[in-house]
Parts: structure tokens; C-alpha cells; sequence
């Protein structure tokens, strides 16, 4: 299993945090899924060998919420892949 944590910049509330655990739970390989609203980031636990970040990002998108640029550089300190911003 492996652990990530994504910036979510639209993350602002509840409704958020419901639909992107929701749909993101529905993943096969997903086996946790945490939003925290005031840090605006998910945590995110899942097998590499089962889905890839990109099915992960590309799940946040269709939920309307901007994933990460998959190919930006991680922040190892944090744990966390920066934003690409539009």
C-alpha cells in the first residue's frame, strides 16, 4: 500500500469532502480516502499494483475537482505533488 497526500485547491467544503471520499472509495485499489478541508488536501492510501495516480487523478477531475498535475515534482518533506495552476 502506499500513502500520498494531493493538494485540492477546490476543496471548500462538506459536499466536497463527501463526494470526493465517495468517489474515490469506489475505486478498486483505493482502501482509504481522507479530505481535509482546511489544509484543503486528501489523503490518500492505495495499491500502486491496482490503480495508478493517474486513474486517481483522473477520478477527481470527472468528481469536478482539479487533480494535481501528475507530472509536477512531489515536495517529499510533505508528501504532497504541487498544483499546476490554469
Amino acid at each position: 500500500m502506499t500513502t500520498t497526500t494531493l493538494v485540492a485547491p477546490d476543496i471548500s467544503c462538506e459536499q466536497c469532502q463527501r463526494a470526493i471520499e465517495g468517489a474515490l472509495g469506489q475505486l478498486a485499489g483505493v482502501s482509504n480516502a481522507r479530505v481535509d478541508i482546511p489544509s484543503k488536501t486528501i489523503q490518500i492510501i492505495y495499491n500502486p499494483e491496482k490503480v495508478t495516480l493517474a486513474k486517481i487523478e483522473e477520478v477527481l477531475d470527472d468528481t469536478g475537482y482539479r487533480g494535481p498535475d501528475i507530472n509536477s515534482p512531489i515536495d517529499s518533506a510533505k508528501g504532497e505533488r504541487a498544483v499546476r495552476q490554469p
